[in-house]
């Protein structure tokens, strides 16, 4: 799909919106009591997987497809983590995360 300059920018401006909103929950699910975190990094997952989605193929995507994976494995949601770690590897096969994402699956792999 061909999109023009103006659908790509408020596209870009939507993902943004959804990483930065997900990344402030991921944040305070960091720093946050075990009991809740579990809720914010789910919380926080969807709204990286609607930034992925917002801007597919980008460097915001990329980024926001590892901080997807990331949430996931951090609420104990591990297969769909893995999912999401695979899926950062099928469509960024250059990416800086995946050193990170291949560590984390490897860590899944030794769990299962």
């Amino acid at each position: 799909i061909k999109l023009t300059a103006s659908e790509r920018a408020k596209r870009l401006a939507e993902a943004k919106k959804h990483y930065l909103e997900a990344d402030k929950i991921y944040r305070a699910a960091s720093s946050g009591p075990r009991d809740q975190s579990r809720k914010q990094f789910l919380a926080a997952a969807k709204l990286f997987g609607k930034a992925v989605k917002a801007h597919p193929r980008s460097a915001i995507a990329q980024d926001a497809q590892f901080m997807e994976a990331e949430s996931y494995f951090f609420a104990d949601h591990l297969s769909k983590a893995e999912k999401s770690y695979g899926i950062l590897q099928k469509e960024f096969p250059n990416s800086r995360h995946n050193d990170r994402a291949a560590a984390r699956q490897f860590a899944i792999a030794q769990y299962w």
